[in-house]
């Protein structure tokens, strides 16, 4: 088990707010991935400097 940091808490609370950031940012990713394909999907990815899916990243 972690110890706590000092002045921030008990480590289970610690845990427990690192899962819900965790699953808010797996949500994300599902999101932007969604975007992207549909992005690719409507070659709507023009701007500038990039000229393809490729390109990105």
């Amino acid at each position: 088990m972690v110890s706590a940091v000092a002045g921030h808490g008990d480590p289970e609370e610690l845990w427990e707010r690192a899962r819900v950031i965790a699953g808010q940012l797996n949500m994300l990713y599902a999101e932007l991935a969604e975007v992207t394909a549909a992005v690719i999907e409507a070659q709507a990815w023009g701007g500038q400097g990039v000229s393809g899916p490729q390109s990105i990243g």
